[in-house]
């Protein structure tokens, strides 16, 4: 029996001995051999369930000649004396070779492989390759939408992963849908929610619109969203969150899906997790915010984009084997493209603009010209043009102007909110390259012990290829993770105009290179440093807890707009109870959280229970998560939101209870109430979304007599008026409203660090007053009115010093 094996296995031997090294009078046979040995391996391979017999058959048909009996040997098992007759011809060192020269193997490797992946290809229906998915066809150049439709999406250990993804999904959506309804954050969320209000209200869905003129900074994306789900929800605080919570959970759910396809489904869960629990992806993605949009499309283009280029893990490895470049996947690049066009309307060129910049970041690390042909950009760039391109024609066109500045939608998002921006600095802060530092600690939180280790792991490039003269396909997926973390950072450093959030676009990724590195900590990939690695680890751990613990505030800061505002110290807000009792502060929460993190940590050092170590940690970054998302950010929204003051507002007045039932009005149509409501030098947006544009703005030069003529125009017999303004200004208010009136001031809420609610008590009398005193309160109104006028003078000339 072992011999009739070993004599089967002999002719396709002999078809590669003779092809090497037969002699120069034996050259015609062994051609002739060599052509029907692959005429019949053809055969073979386009049906593979046919019998040998039938082989046998077709052989004999085509062949009567010495060279026929030796092709029929080949093909049949049972002719093996036939076949030991010919290799008795032929020179002993011939019959029996007892190795092939690798370069051999590695030709005949090749021209055998393409023809089995075929096969497989036709049987994908059966169920996917253990060496590569049907789908990512190495043979091929390119994988077509129809490969893609048939063969299911798998992990790279070639695992069906859906209910994996179903229950990841799930939980991403118990973490971030509920509890949205606090109070909306000035002055962005209020901002955005009342332009995206104004366009239910007015029926244009086109031109964004706030309070009394156009609003121009922003593309109409998130303003879709929202008033989409208000027009479903309602005009409400979860409404107006939802989309952009939805779009956390498709961030979490892509960082999974695009690193299990690369590295593995463990990878992908770690990378989830990570970038999950993060406390910035947990602040922003219950905010109406434009970030979380451009950072989960750039991000997801980003992953994609690696797919197409590169394929899953199991379509590198059979690449490898053959020596070739992993094929076009044509699906994932056109998504890419989609999710490019979408950022486009999300939040203008950010997000086309690192795309790019990181893209040739990798061609920098690894002159792979042949990429750019690959990408097909023609193609892409007109998927992306249908996507954005008539919205942002038609603003260009429009000559609406924006609300601030009365400039033109070119003027103000082309060139002032993304040209200037990077390159000048127009708003927020400046800062050295330290800053995103900073700021990149306190947003991954006690993930970021691992992120030197994870940029390790990409960063170690190696040489390419000497047999092919070029790079493998894994490392130059790892040059390209590298480029995707390097460049971003680096592009949002050099960029003039900071705020603390700017760094989301870093995050995701580092989540991802943190979730490679303790995959291969997990697996054991790492060797003997892991455990200095864990000391590290810990050192890091320790400093960014202990920012938290004794400065809560740099977590707040992550999501508000002014940085100096004052950090609430009301110990009552932190108790579980409405008394205030059994009082869990965030620097009693972090430092115990911190103690799960070390206790995590020791386990993986002391007792190598690495496992275990991994699973502490994670649990302890999922509690932080919870605290940060469901109570710390919703129990400081009262101290960073107008809601409280306009609950207070409704329960004083009915007649605001009235006029604030009815959300869907346009209130610049409709007379002034009753009971005017004045937003004294406020500015902050909340009034207007709260309010509902009922409120009348007090600011700007000539405040004082404004505020002074207004009340004594819309003031009614016998009715109070309220003001909204900044606690540092209840004097300038006393000194608006003149000496007879100030005694009349109550202050009815001041539970907001920043705001107050004031109420003007009506006039007892209508006694005379002295016509001095009058004299001499306009005469002081009129001295700040100037002093105000100066100063501002001032700051602009000061601005234009700094420009120069």
């Amino acid at each position: 029996m072992s011999q009739n094996k070993r004599r089967s296995k002999q002719p396709k031997k002999q078809s590669k001995q003779n092809r090497a090294e037969s002699s120069s009078s034996e050259k015609s046979l062994a051609r002739d051999a060599e052509g029907s040995a692959s005429a019949s391996s053809k055969e073979e391979a386009a049906s593979p369930t046919s019998s040998k017999h039938e082989k046998d058959a077709s052989s004999q048909e085509e062949s009567s000649s010495k060279e026929e009996a030796t092709s029929q040997n080949k093909d049949s098992s049972p002719k093996g004396e036939a076949a030991s007759q010919n290799k008795d011809s032929l020179p002993k060192e011939e019959v029996v070779p007892q190795e092939e020269p690798s370069s051999q193997k590695k030709a005949a490797s090749s021209k055998k492989e393409p023809a089995s992946s075929k096969a497989e290809g036709k049987d994908a229906k059966e169920g996917p390759s253990s060496s590569t998915s049907p789908a990512f066809d190495p043979g091929s150049g390119t994988v077509s939408w129809s490969a893609w439709w048939k063969t299911p999406s798998r992990d790279a250990d070639g695992k069906d992963d859906s209910s994996i993804q179903f229950a990841l999904v799930a939980i991403s959506l118990l973490l971030f849908t509920t509890q949205l309804g606090f109070g909306l954050y000035d002055c962005w969320e209020p901002h955005y929610a009342e332009t995206a209000r104004m366009m239910m209200v007015r029926k244009d869905w086109l031109h964004p619109y706030w309070s009394y003129a156009y609003f121009l900074s922003k593309p109409a994306l998130m303003f879709w969203y929202m008033a989409a789900s208000m027009s479903v929800f309602g005009i409400n605080e979860w409404a107006v969150r939802l989309p952009f919570a939805l779009h956390a959970v498709l961030l979490i759910w892509g960082v999974y899906f695009i690193l299990s396809r690369l590295f593995s489904s463990r990878a992908g869960l770690l990378a989830a997790v990570a970038v999950g629990t993060s406390p910035l992806t947990g602040f922003l993605g219950r905010q109406a915010l434009s970030d979380i949009l451009v950072v989960t499309y750039l991000t997801l283009a980003l992953g994609f984009l690696a797919l197409a280029l590169f394929g899953d893990k199991r379509s590198r490895d059979a690449a490898e084997a053959l020596q070739q470049r992993t094929p076009v996947h044509l699906p994932y690049l056109t998504v890419f493209y989609v999710l490019i066009g979408l950022s486009l309307l999300a939040k203008g060129l950010l997000g086309l603009g690192i795309a790019g910049a990181v893209f040739l970041g990798y061609l920098a690390f690894t002159f792979d010209v042949a990429s750019l042909i690959r990408l097909r950009m023609l193609r892409g760039a007109v998927i992306a043009g249908v996507i954005a391109l008539p919205w942002y024609i038609h603003m260009i066109s429009f000559p609406g102007r924006n609300i601030d500045d009365h400039k033109t939608f070119f003027e103000r998002f082309i060139l002032h909110d993304n040209v200037y921006r990077v390159f000048g600095g127009v708003h927020g802060e400046r800062g050295d390259f330290v800053y995103f530092v900073r700021q990149l600690g306190y947003s991954l939180g006690p993930w970021l012990g691992f992120l030197p280790f994870g940029l390790s792991a990409v960063a170690r490039f190696r040489g390419s290829d000497q047999t092919q003269e070029r790079l493998s396909s894994h490392e130059q997926l790892n040059r390209f993770l590298f480029s995707w973390w390097f460049v971003t950072f680096v592009f949002l450093t050099l960029s003039q105009t900071k705020f603390h959030h700017y760094v989301f676009p870093v995050v995701p990724i580092s989540a991802m290179l943190i979730a490679i590195w303790i995959d291969r900590y997990l697996s054991g990939e790492t060797g003997t440093a892991q455990r200095f690695a864990l000391i590290i680890i810990f050192g890091i751990v320790a400093m960014v807890m202990r920012d938290y613990i004794h400065e809560p505030k740099n977590l707040i800061n992550l999501f508000v707009y002014k940085y100096e505002r004052s950090y609430p110290a009301d110990t009552k807000l932190w108790g579980l109870l409405p008394s205030g009792g059994l009082a869990l502060t965030p620097n009693f929460v972090f430092r115990n959280i911190f103690v799960l993190f070390g206790f995590g940590l020791a386990l993986g050092f002391f007792y190598e229970m690495r496992k275990y170590a991994v699973q502490v940690f994670c649990g302890a970054a999922v509690l932080l998560a919870v605290y940060n998302t469901h109570f710390f950010m919703v129990r400081l929204s009262k101290h960073w939101s107008q809601r409280a003051l306009f609950e207070t507002l409704k329960k004083d007045s009915p007649l605001w209870d009235e006029l604030l039932s009815s959300k869907k009005l346009d209130a610049r149509a409709y007379p002034i109430p009753d009971e005017p409501l004045f937003a004294f030098k406020m500015n902050w947006r909340g009034e207007q979304f709260y309010g509902l544009n009922h409120d009348l703005q007090i600011m700007g030069t000539n405040a004082y007599s404004r505020l002074y003529d207004a009340i004594q125009r819309n003031r009614k017999p016998g009715r109070p008026v309220y003001f909204l303004t900044e606690a540092t200004r209840f004097d300038q208010l006393k000194r608006g409203v003149g000496s007879y009136d100030a005694p009349l001031l109550r202050v009815l809420d001041k539970s907001n660090n920043k705001y107050i609610l004031v109420k003007l008590l009506p006039r007892s009398t209508s006694s005379s007053r002295d016509p001095k005193r009058l004299d001499r309160d306009r005469k002081n109104r009129e001295y700040y009115d100037n002093w105000v006028r100066k100063w501002r003078k001032d700051q602009r000339k000061k601005k234009k010093v700094q420009k120069r």
